[in-house]
Formats: structure tokens, sequence, C-alpha cells
């Protein structure tokens, strides 16, 4: 690979069956599974150890780090709670894979190059490969990158740029990327919410 980004990923969206009002929604309905492929679901689900949780009891979470955002607003702590903001969010599981591979960031190859999440926050699980960076003053030339220590079974909170377009740029939304380092590195987005 000459430049880029070489992570592979599934992404999950609410499952409801074909005859559910929802299944008319964007990103809900019947999720399609693959039968073949690179990404080993038992495998991530043994590294990350979520396979106990619903894209449900994620939801939960992050209506809770929600509610702690709008107290720090100065907004009720219900805020986001209301039908037109969070009252159903739409949600995604990413189940995400980077492969052994070095990266190389003065050719431009990544495991996942430098973005930020389009939602109001991601909860993110690990594994204990390390890899991830986060920019905190990502307008600020050059950028200067911090790594985050991985600790398996723990979350790692992003928020997102529907945060910060809400909050008025209060809070800011997590410039990230994932450099490889020639292990195999598994995460698992278990909630994105936009």
């Amino acid at each position: 690979m000459d430049s880029g980004d070489y992570k592979e990923g599934y992404y999950i969206g609410v499952e409801v069956p074909e005859d559910d009002s929802d299944a008319e929604n964007p990103f809900y309905g019947p999720n399609v599974w693959p039968s073949i492929g690179n990404l080993d679901f038992a495998l991530l689900s043994n590294h990350i150890n979520f396979s106990h949780l619903s894209i449900y009891a994620f939801s939960e979470v992050a209506k809770a780090i929600a509610r702690l955002i709008a107290l720090a607003l100065d907004l009720g702590a219900t805020f986001f709670d209301q039908q037109e903001m969070l009252g159903k969010p739409i949600a995604m599981f990413r189940l995400l894979h980077c492969e052994g591979l070095i990266s190389d960031p003065t050719k431009g190859l990544y495991g996942a190059v430098a973005h930020s999440n389009f939602g109001l926050v991601t909860l993110l699980a690990t594994d204990d490969v390390a890899g991830l960076q986060i920019c905190k003053h990502k307008d600020v030339k050059p950028q200067i990158w911090e790594h985050v220590a991985p600790l398996k079974g723990e979350f790692i909170v992003n928020l997102g740029d529907m945060l910060e377009r809400w909050s008025n740029s209060v809070f800011r939304s997590t410039l990230h990327r994932v450099l490889g380092n020639g292990q195999e590195r598994y995460s698992v987005r278990p909630f994105e919410s936009f």
C-alpha cells in the first residue's frame, strides 16, 4: 500500500424487523451479516469483551454522558432527551480492524487517517494495542499528536462534530487517528450517535 487508511470495518445499525415501522427510517432495519471475510467477529468479541452488551445499553450510557454535557452547558439535565434531539437517536455499532502494518505519516500511511466523528458522542472500546492518537488543538499548525494509552475493558469518549456545533464550540470534537505499530489492532465503536 502506497498511502491511505488501511483499516477495515463492519457497521451495524439498530436492528429492527422488516415489518417494524422504524425499518422505513435510515439506519434502522435488519442488518446484513457477512458469511465470509477477513473480519473475525468471534475474535473481535473476545478481544474487546463486549458481547453481552447491546447497542441499547450503550445508548443509555451515551444519554447519561449527554446529560452531564447539558449540565455543563447550563441547560436542563434532560435537554438532549427531547424527542427532536436524542429522544430516539440514530446509533451505529462499528467493528474495526487494523492489519499488522506499520504506519508512516511521511508517506500518508495510517491505520486510520486523522478525522473527527460527525455525531454527538462516540464510545470507543479497544484492545491493549497502542496506536490511537488525539490532537487537542486541531486548528493549530503544526498539529501536535498525543498517544492515548490503550486500556482494555475501558471506554474512550470522543466528542463529535455535532456536539461542537450544538455547543457553539464550547466542546470541541476530538481529532484523532490511528498509527499502526506492526501489531493487529481491534476496536469497537459500540455507540456513535447522530
